[in-house]
Order: C-alpha cells, then structure tokens, then sequence
C-alpha cells in the first residue's frame, strides 16, 4: 500500500480584536468561522495517521507597514514516517492609534493539510510524482508497478535524461513500440518491459521481435527498457553485432540497474507535496 499526500484542504479563520489597550478588555469579533473551528485548538504538527509530533521544516516570519502594520507567520509540519504535512500561517493587520490605546486588529488563520489518499502498487491511477517518490525509498517497486505507469514513468525519465520530447505513443496493436524520443529527424523508438522478477533475463526474442518493429517503420535506432536483472548473452551479442556491421545507428538494452540510475540522477530530491505553498516553489 502506498499514501499519496499530494491532495491538501483548507480551513480559514477570520476575526477582529478592537478595544482600548490601557482601559476596556478586548473583544473579539468573528467574521468567518472555518467548517471545522475545533481543528484550530488542536497542537499543531500532530500527525493524524502516525499519531506523533511531526519536524517544523518550515519557518517563516515577515513584517511590513504600509499605513497599518502587517505580521504573517508561517510553519510547516511534515511527518518524517508517512509523509502527512500541515501548513499554519497567522496573518494580522493592526493599527495602532498611538496614546489613546485604541486598536483595531484584523486576523486570518490558516490551516492547509494533506489528504491521504491510499494506493495499491499497480493501480493505474497512482500518480506519478507519488511513484518517483516511492520509488526513490524502495526501487524493487518497479516490478509491481502497472505496465502503462512504467511507460509514463520512462517517457518522464528519458524526457529529462535526454533532455528532449518523448511521445508516449504505446497502446494495443502498437507493434511494440511504447515512446518515441525526439531527439533529431530521426527519432529513437522505445520498447518498454515490466518484469515482475526481479532475477529475470530479457531474452533474445524480445530484441529480435522489436527490431523487426522498427524494419517496418524503417528505423535505425531503438532503445528496450526492461525492468529484468539484465540482457542474455546472446541479445548483447546481437546488437553489438548489429552496430559493427553498421546495421543500426543506435541501439541500447537498459536494464533494472542501469533504468534506477537515470531515474536517481533526474530526480533530485524527493517532491514535497507542500512546495507549492512557498514563494518562487521554493524550499527550505
């Protein structure tokens, strides 16, 4: 089972606070109550899955006076076991009337937290951020994974390895070929294979069978992606062979290893699903 938090909701508080500072308490004036006011009094950071304190990886406090003074403050939450984020921010606008004690404050409360949402490893609908994050924590993952997802997931990869356009063109009676990448005017067409053992070989008919794929679209370079341990002998035999003989422009066999260190080196850090929330998507 696999939790995706990329989905959030939102409650908002909105109140006033006016009075006299030396001689009247203040009163507080309610504007707009939240669905859930009881969510406001809760302690914050408080992972609601794994029932524990989750780390501040977040903190931000910013003022600014333009007529009235401002203050924000902003925290995120994120739990170091599951995932789960809470974002809190206190926005207030003051104004102060000097010697008389009169003030007039206007507060917005909010509070932005992840919805879990649970997923099997092969269903089709697990979204793609949350399958390279997965990914990057358990990469034996990708044997489970649905064979349309590992399709997405290397049009994703190669998109940023090759640093060009890839077509994901692959569907029933496709005569074996799942991506197109645009690298010039001839396109590298690729085959993708999901391997549910992880000590599998991709054998020679899976190279034979794609390379008379790409004799009928009159293609000279290819690429097979297989999530098996590695190639046969023989298929490495036959396109170096291939190659020599100047029969193929290119052609590559990239295999379980090799596919988990292009995905580690185009992926960078893990996804947070609270980088929205920060200024520029930025993090700290």
């Amino acid at each position: 089972m696999i939790l995706d938090f990329i989905e959030h909701t939102k409650e908002e508080y909105l109140y006033d606070v006016r009075g006299n500072l030396n001689t009247n308490p203040l009163s507080k004036i309610e504007i707009s109550l939240p669905g859930d006011i009881k969510i406001f009094d809760q302690p914050r950071g408080f992972c609601t899955f794994c029932k524990t304190l989750s780390k501040k990886v977040h903190s931000d406090f910013s003022y600014g006076c333009m007529g009235v003074d401002f203050y924000n403050h902003v925290d995120i939450h994120e739990c170091s076991v599951c995932g789960w984020w809470e974002y809190v921010s206190h926005f207030s606008e003051e104004k102060d009337y000097g010697f008389t004690g009169e003030t007039d404050e206007k507060h917005t409360e909010t509070i932005i937290y992840a919805i879990a949402k649970h997923f099997e490893p092969s269903s089709k609908e697990l979204p793609l951020g949350t399958l390279k994050n997965e990914i990057l924590k358990n990469p034996r993952i990708l044997h489970h994974i649905h064979p349309y997802k590992l399709e997405e997931l290397a049009q994703d990869v190669f998109s940023s390895f090759y640093e060009c356009e890839v077509k994901h063109v692959g569907q029933s009676h496709d005569g074996g070929v799942d991506l197109i990448i645009v690298l010039s005017d001839n396109p590298i067409l690729v085959q993708v294979k999901r391997r549910e053992s992880a000590s599998s070989v991709e054998s020679i008919s899976t190279v034979r069978d794609f390379l008379g794929a790409m004799f009928i679209k009159e293609s000279a370079q290819g690429i097979i992606l297989s999530t098996a341990d590695h190639f046969s002998r023989t298929s490495k035999k036959t396109v170096d062979d291939l190659l020599a003989r100047k029969k193929l422009d290119s052609f590559e066999l990239i295999d379980y290893k090799s596919f988990c260190s292009m995905l580690d080196i185009v992926s960078g850090e893990k996804v947070k699903g609270w980088a929205f929330l920060l200024p520029q998507n930025t993090e700290s």
